[in-house]
């Protein structure tokens, strides 16, 4: 089931209404191109957490809603991501075919440490305890960009031609994670390149940049 804005809202305010303590987390994938209007629904609710004490409470309050009270959670991928990324920072699911699905992280995005993005963000979304920050279109680029689903380079390509987005921002990005996500950044070059191939958008230093991480020419 797909999920537009409104609907989304409508849970986040669901929760934050019955949350007892002000609960802190960040919101990536679609759910996040919600707000920069760029989508018009999404099927999963992407979110980040980075105390454990959030997300259970969190969790908790999702099974008492009407749509979510029968769902068990699960941590079997519903999709496929590659396995040099799932080796931690594996969500927690919640949801069915019938209803938007939930993507729970912890402090880890696949592999990708999400504290930088949570710690460098746009603006904050309130939801009376709940306090969601929206990442920078960099850096939800980035996050796109290494997962590589066919999903996720349409979402590149319709932020690049519909928002500024920072190019140097994004090398910077890139160099960072190289240290410990060496193999996320590779992934991300080789979406980019391919990108590249077929629509003009992305500028040539950016892919110039990320070879140079690993000693390759463009």
């Amino acid at each position: 089931m797909l999920a537009d804005k409104e609907f989304l809202e409508s849970l986040l305010a669901y929760i934050g209404k019955r949350l007892n303590h002000e609960t802190e987390c960040m919101i990536i994938g679609g759910n996040a191109m919600l707000y920069y209007d760029l989508r018009g629904q999404t099927k999963d609710l992407d979110m980040v957490f980075f105390k454990k004490q959030d997300i259970a409470a969190f969790v908790k309050i999702i099974k008492t809603h009407p749509l979510y009270k029968t769902i068990p959670s699960s941590k079997k991928l519903p999709y496929h991501v590659r396995p040099e990324l799932a080796k931690k920072g594996t969500p927690t699911f919640i949801g069915t075919d019938n209803v938007p699905r939930f993507d729970l992280f912890y402090k880890n995005v696949f592999s990708v440490d999400a504290e930088p993005i949570f710690n460098d963000f746009e603006r904050t979304i309130i939801f009376d305890m709940l306090r969601i920050r929206l990442p920078k279109p960099e850096y939800i680029i980035f996050l796109k960009a290494a997962a590589d689903r066919p999903q996720d380079r349409e979402d590149i390509i319709r932020i690049a031609k519909n928002i500024p987005v920072d190019w140097n921002k994004f090398i910077t990005i890139a160099n960072q994670y190289s240290e410990e996500s060496e193999r996320a950044v590779y992934f991300a070059l080789e979406s980019l390149h391919d990108i590249s191939q077929k629509e003009k958008i992305i500028p040539k230093n950016v892919l110039e940049n990320l070879a140079k991480i690993f000693n390759m020419k463009i």
